[in-house]
């Protein structure tokens, strides 16, 4: 019984067996009748040149005379590109794409019709979006020096290492000069500058990829151009402060009022308060012009002594009530003027120096002199 059994197994794993052979036998013929598959060569060091609205390729075609043209496809298939193959590497531009990311799959083509292996590759397509986004490099000051005879440009850090440079555009006796101020140029001196013309205008220039088609630039920023300093005529000028040292009456008697600091004499100054009551930082000294001026900064004459003022708020008015500040700048414990350039010129006919610090361990302040300029 045991004999039996064991005949009737192998006689189903031989069938088994059998047809197994049968149906491999018949793939492989199948296979070999219809030939061995072919693969054209794909393309070869692909390279991406991301550009506005548009993106353009460059590729080598390995050594393979079979390839007779190249088909590309991007969203998802559903946009292509054919292109005849006559060299051994091929350029071509995409126009008229949205901005975003895109994945580019690339074939190539036999005279057969046989298919390469896909080559995919993925970049950017740049647009308004992007270029809505970049930023203007900042000038912090430019200005005539009237000394030099020269025009002096003051540029603020660099925006973006994506950023090349800003290109400058600005008035000669010539005409108009093109010039490109390079990121890591702080300062520039113009001596062909025409003062005339009295500003310049910029762009910011940006490559958002290392080989991208386009440059995109920021819109022109004018930038007047500062004159030289002016120091405004301080006759019938009042002045006022916040105390003042009222031990000298008599003007013979090296006075300490708030006055001394428009007499135009910087051997006498303005002190505060000192007996019978010494006061406190801060200390506030303010002028009225008696009208309103374009006023640029503030002039100070503080003097190498403890009671210089080490930090100043300095404050305009068109009223002599409300009050805007100008910002707090620091001041040199040194003899000789200081000047302090606002942000952007002011029409206003008061000006307050807040003093808020002293140069030395006192709570005397100690100024000079005080003047206003415009340009």
């Amino acid at each position: 019984m045991k004999h039996f059994k064991k005949i009737i197994i192998g006689y189903i794993i031989s069938i088994v067996c059998l047809s197994a052979c049968t149906e491999m036998d018949h793939t492989y013929k199948e296979f070999w009748e219809n030939g061995e598959l072919e693969y054209p060569a794909s393309v070869d060091s692909v390279k991406v040149f991301p550009g506005k609205n548009r993106i353009g390729f460059e590729w080598q075609i390995l050594a393979d005379p079979s390839v007779t043209h190249v088909k590309m496809y991007w969203n998802n298939k559903s946009d292509s590109l054919m292109l005849p193959v006559e060299t051994g590497s091929l350029k071509t531009i995409i126009n008229d794409l949205k901005e975003g990311t895109y994945s580019f799959t690339i074939y190539t083509y036999d005279g057969k019709g046989n298919q390469s292996i896909p080559y995919e590759i993925t970049s950017k397509v740049y647009g308004e979006t992007y270029q809505n986004s970049l930023y203007v490099r900042l000038v912090k000051d430019a200005y005539y020096d009237e000394d030099e005879n020269l025009m002096i440009v003051v540029w603020g850090d660099p925006v973006d290492e994506t950023s090349f440079g800003s290109e400058m555009l600005y008035m000669t006796e010539n005409g108009m000069h093109k010039v490109l101020v390079s990121p890591d140029v702080d300062t520039l001196k113009f001596t062909d500058y025409d003062v005339a013309s009295g500003s310049f205008n910029y762009r910011t220039a940006y490559l958002p990829a290392p080989m991208a088609l386009d440059t995109f630039y920021t819109p022109f920023q004018s930038v007047t151009i500062k004159g030289p300093i002016r120091e405004l005529n301080r006759t019938g000028w009042t002045v006022t402060a916040s105390s003042w040292d009222t031990r000298y009456p008599n003007t013979n008697a090296n006075p300490r009022t708030p006055e001394m600091v428009l007499d135009g004499v910087v051997s006498t100054r303005w002190v505060n308060e000192i007996s019978p009551t010494q006061t406190d930082y801060p200390h506030w000294i303010a002028l009225d012009m008696k009208s309103t001026a374009n006023v640029y900064g503030v002039i100070l004459y503080g003097g190498n002594i403890n009671e210089s003022p080490s930090m100043v708020t300095l404050w305009t008015s068109e009223d002599g009530e409300n009050w805007t500040s100008m910002g707090t700048y620091s001041m040199k414990k040194q003899s000789g003027y200081q000047y302090f350039e606002f942000n952007d010129p002011q029409q206003a006919q008061y000006v307050k120096i807040e003093c808020t610090a002293a140069s030395g361990g006192t709570k005397n302040v100690s100024l000079y002199e005080v003047g206003v300029y415009t340009r």
